[in-house]
């Protein structure tokens, strides 16, 4: 694991999740089929990466597994590597999107939602990450902002 100021999670995967009884679960997740998924990860890349080369990427806080505090996305280089940068002060630490965790990808996609509120497209990768990585709660509130089309799109996603 790369250890800089920013980063120096545990060792575990950080992407552990609470029982169907914690409060971030409404109804059971979905699994996403493996080729949705590489088509998921491969659309988000994408639109992160438009968000960089048009300089729109906002200092908005993430929080990741591999940072001990929460940093903002500061670049997207070679369309799968991804530039954090601490909040406070210059320190960054690179890392490659498949590196990191279902829950750590759930992040960015709400980053690119609050960046592009009124983006069905957005709302519905932020509410499938959300979903597959078993925050049902907060997918739920992601769909409820989509329109009838795009929710019908998702759920053929899952099948």
């Amino acid at each position: 694991k790369r250890h800089l100021q920013i980063t120096g999670a545990s060792s575990s995967s950080g992407d552990e999740k609470k029982d169907d009884r914690g409060p971030k679960f409404s109804r059971k997740a979905r699994k996403l089929p493996k080729e949705q998924l590489t088509r998921l990860d491969q659309g988000l890349i994408k639109a992160l990466d438009a968000l960089n080369q048009r300089n729109e990427l906002q200092k908005n806080p993430v929080s990741l597994s591999k940072a001990r505090s929460d940093v903002w996305l500061a670049k997207v280089e070679d369309r799968s590597k991804l530039i954090f940068q601490a909040l406070e002060g210059e320190k960054q630490a690179a890392f490659d999107f498949m590196e990191l965790t279902p829950k750590d990808r759930a992040e960015l996609a709400m980053l690119l939602a609050t960046q592009q509120p009124e983006n069905m497209e957005a709302l519905a990768i932020a509410g499938v990450y959300n979903e597959i990585s078993g925050d049902t709660k907060t997918a739920d509130v992601y769909y409820e902002k989509v329109n009838p089309e795009v929710k019908q799109k998702i759920d053929q996603f899952f099948e």
